[in-house]
């Protein structure tokens, strides 16, 4: 299920889904090590009420959940008209602590008293499977149900409106030994107080209190977090259980609103009708930034249940294009920050592996070493060249005399330059093959030529202005060859830019498959401009094949595209990034109107929640891959900026 919100402070991140309930909960590094699971289930919330139980994930219950347009925080609404109760969730993830936090006010629809009990469950997998954790409940003045692992401990606590913790609690067994979860033991109404489980665990903890005729009741709910020692968890509850959530809560919501207040005139030259989808974008690429640099793509474990890995990882593709919005927007610190961590993962002889965890450590691969029987590096190279161009507009917003701007030349720029300078293929005169953007095929691509182009042309510019005695005559002739040989990369029967050239034994073809990534790599990076006549035709054969004749339209990224399709009459499903890269040729075309089409596409086609996910369905809208998709959000903000914020 998408997500409705993705909140965190950098080191502890929630995901919450449409109905708002917990999906992800990772700790302590933003996307690494989820500490719950999509595949079983989320945190479950129950309310027994005049002698009836039932669980808000039911059918029973509306519900809307949404992040907060001004501040971090997701807001989540549930009614149940049968059984008359209103129950309204403001849940963040606290700023200074590592604290997840829920402020619940029930509220009594009918006029009459009512005795409620609302029970909270929560699944942690801490160990491999959850399989060697421990849940216990702790007594103390302020009790509370701890799990915990290793250094890893989580502490659950609640204080009602009139003081108190909870009432009674439960810990056991989840999903071994024939058990499906002591959450189970809510529905009867009360908890049977187990004291202690191990192995894979879950708990659950529950408060009694009495709501007036048409009246509300308050309560406050947290699981606290340390990766260091139990105690440190344990101390944090207990300064939640003697002052409640409202301080906390306050000051996560004016340090969010100070945060985005610091793009306040950017966001305000934004049409109107854009601007909290654009708050929201924001808010979200900050969420998915852990904070010792690395920007995950999307924190929505969900999409294990269709393949076999996650969204979790630092590409550094993705975290280019995720952070320029905020560069443009003024956020240097988290722009700043990852550079620090792309110094401390750059390869020796100058390039970006695959992605990254967000500890540094390198992600998984499917891309082998070896092509056609031949030695190769599994990279893709526009990635470096993505780091370079990074690197260089941090340089220019900052300014050269920044205490950075060198360390950052010299540790990143130069070495990369060195690099792909030499990463050639004499058959074509072009950039050495490598995988594409879309992580598909072995080849020297349109797209990653364009990108290299521009990272060495960009880079020789700014050379002369921090290094003009650095000899960088080699980068120069590395762009010369570009210029010169970027011709085989068209198609002249088709009048289009191919895919990329295929190199075999001294020779070289062309995939002639039809690219968005390919236009847009020719007119935002070059060397071709976006006014040549083989941008201009590559542009009418996207329009031709690549736009969807489909009740959502929409452009796919190529034809036959086959992932995550779900109806085989259409060539493929539509994405956010490949409708918004048209709509930024539209602009710069001076097609103002079409941009703006584009962007409306993207707005109608946002989650209720305000979230973008990868793709959609070319037939019903619904949501296809991972939501929210970091990479969406800032494709939808780079195409808003550069129509409104020019």
């Amino acid at each position: 299920m998408a997500r409705s919100a993705f909140i965190s402070n950098g080191r502890l991140a929630v995901g919450l889904d449409e109905k708002g309930f917990v999906n992800d909960f990772y700790y302590p590094y933003v996307g690494q090590h989820n500490m719950t699971s999509a595949r079983f289930t989320h945190h479950k919330v129950g309310v027994w009420v005049d002698g009836a139980f039932s669980w808000l994930d039911s059918n029973d219950w509306e519900s809307s959940s949404g992040l907060d347009e001004h501040t971090m925080m997701n807001r989540v609404y549930y009614t149940n008209e049968s059984l008359g109760l209103s129950l309204s969730f403001r849940d963040f993830v606290d700023v200074s602590l590592d604290v997840f936090g829920r402020v619940v006010i029930v509220e009594n629809r009918w006029d009459q008293p009512r005795d409620v009990r609302l029970s909270f469950s929560q699944v942690f997998q801490i160990s491999r499977a959850g399989r060697a954790d421990t849940a216990i409940y702790t007594p103390a003045v302020y009790p509370y149900v701890l799990t915990y692992y290793g250094n890893i401990s989580f502490a659950v606590g609640m204080r009602k409106q009139d003081g108190t913790g909870f009432d009674e609690f439960a810990v056991g067994n989840y999903r071994i030994e024939g058990k499906a979860g002591t959450y189970l033991d809510a529905e009867d109404g009360s908890l049977s107080g187990n004291l202690v489980e191990h192995g894979g665990v879950d708990s659950v903890i529950g408060g009694f209190f009495t709501v007036h005729p048409k009246g509300s009741y308050h309560i406050d709910y947290w699981i606290s977090a340390s990766d260091k020692k139990y105690s440190t968890a344990s101390n944090v509850h207990r300064v939640l259980a003697k002052n409640g959530l409202y301080h906390y809560l306050n000051a996560t919501t004016i340090h969010w609103k100070h945060w985005l207040g610091r793009a306040s005139e950017h966001i305000a030259k934004i049409d109107v009708k854009y601007q909290a989808l654009a708050k929201k974008s924001f808010l979200t690429i900050k969420a998915h930034c852990d904070s010792r640099g690395g920007p995950i793509a999307s924190g929505d474990s969900s999409i294990y249940n269709y393949g076999r890995d996650y969204y979790n990882y630092v590409w550094p593709r993705d975290a280019y294009y995720s952070l320029m919005p905020l560069l443009r927007a003024g956020y240097t610190e988290e722009v700043g920050t990852y550079l620090h961590y792309l110094m401390n993962i750059l390869h020796k002889k100058g390039y970006v592996h695959h992605k990254y965890q967000p500890d540094s450590s390198m992600g998984s691969s499917w891309h082998p070493l070896m092509q056609d029987g031949v030695p190769e590096l599994n990279i893709q190279e526009d990635e470096t060249a993505s780091s370079v161009l990074l690197a260089i507009e941090y340089i220019n917003t900052v300014g050269t005399e920044h205490p950075n701007a060198a360390r950052l030349f010299a540790r990143i720029i130069k070495p990369c330059c060195e690099f792909m300078a030499d990463y050639f293929d004499d058959e074509t005169d072009l950039p050495h093959g490598s995988y594409d953007l879309w992580e598909q095929v072995f080849l020297t691509t349109t797209y990653t030529t364009g990108t290299v182009y521009s990272a060495l042309q960009k880079s020789i510019e700014l050379s002369t202005r921090m290094a003009p005695e650095l000899n960088v005559d080699r980068w120069a002739v590395a762009v010369e060859r570009i210029q010169k040989n970027v011709g085989k990369l068209f198609d002249e029967t088709n009048q289009r830019f191919v895919r990329g050239l295929r190199t075999r034994a001294h020779e070289f073809d062309q995939d002639i498959t039809l690219d968005i990534a390919s236009l847009y790599s020719m007119f935002r990076y070059g060397p071709s401009k976006v006014g040549d006549t083989t941008v201009f035709s590559t542009a009418r054969a996207v329009e031709k094949y690549l736009k969807l004749q489909s009740p959502t339209g929409g452009v796919i990224r190529y034809p036959g595209d086959g992932y995550m399709l779900t109806n085989s009459q259409y060539p493929g499903n539509p994405w956010f990034i490949c409708t918004l890269w048209l709509g930024q040729y539209y602009f710069e075309t001076g097609n103002t109107e079409a941009a703006i089409d584009s962007l409306n596409w993207a707005y109608k086609n946002a989650s209720p929640a305000g979230m973008f996910s990868e793709q959609i369905d070319p037939e019903t809208g619904q949501m296809r891959g991972v939501s929210p998709l970091v990479w969406s959000h800032a494709e939808f903000l780079s195409l808003a900026q550069l129509i409104y914020c020019r």
